[in-house]
């Protein structure tokens, strides 16, 4: 009798094992399957904003910032960028991307701000010294960057800053673009934003990366294509 209880305890024993066993390697193999289809889902990247990211009017046909991302690479592209776009703008394209694209495969870029600093201090004619206005328009870039994060949680944000134009029309305001962009500095060295800049501030630099004086040529839209992948 003591022999077959001894039997019993001893073959529930192996079952619990083995069942235990069983769960291990079922669970390390789901992980495992998980990461692998994970790590070979297509990337994608979304681009929103302005003629920074939308310079289709200023190039020749094919050699568009869209179309440049869509050569040189495997990720899918979609682009709801806007030649013109203000901050408030991008209200509306933020609500044409899919939301099945709410993944951590996919990248959103948004370049804005420029249109509205342009129109404050150039249309306007604001004081260049008057930083209460700028102060104004970055308040408004930071609510739109925060319904981008509350929208599209899973994915990766990138911000672009503002180039410098090279043309002597546009260095009086160099001084707004600088203090804008250390405001956009400011904002991503936050860890607590989760957001990565991109300073096409220090890639755009020569007389032919621009065209019409302020818009990205061919040469300067590569040189932002490049610098996306680059990231990727």
């Amino acid at each position: 009798m003591i022999y077959f209880n001894f039997l019993l305890i001893l073959f529930l024993f192996l079952i619990i094992f083995v069942n235990f066993v069983y769960f291990i390697f079922m669970r390390e193999n789901n992980v495992v399957i998980e990461a692998f289809y994970s790590n070979n889902k297509k990337e994608t990247i979304v681009l929103l904003g302005d003629s920074i990211l939308k310079n289709n009017s200023y190039v020749e046909k094919g050699q568009e910032i869209d179309s440049l991302l869509t050569k040189k690479s495997d990720s899918k592209i979609f682009s709801f960028s806007e030649d013109g776009s203000t901050i408030m703008d991008v209200y509306s394209q933020l609500e044409k991307i899919p939301l099945e694209l709410n993944e951590k495969t996919t990248t959103i870029y948004l370049s804005i701000g420029g249109n509205d600093i342009l129109s404050q201090y150039v249309d306007k004619i604001t004081d260049l010294t008057n930083m209460a206005s700028l102060t104004m328009i970055f308040s408004k870039y930071v609510t739109l960057i925060e319904s981008v994060k509350t929208r599209f949680h899973l994915c990766k944000i990138v911000l672009l800053d503002i180039y410098y134009p090279k043309s002597s029309i546009y260095r009086i305001y160099y001084s707004v673009i600088k203090k804008w962009n250390e405001m956009i500095y400011e904002y991503t060295n936050n860890t607590k934003n989760s957001i990565l800049i991109l300073k096409i501030s220090d890639i755009l630099t020569q007389d032919n990366d621009f065209v019409f004086n302020i818009e990205p040529s061919t040469t300067g839209g590569e040189k932002i294509v490049n610098s996306i992948l680059s990231l990727q």
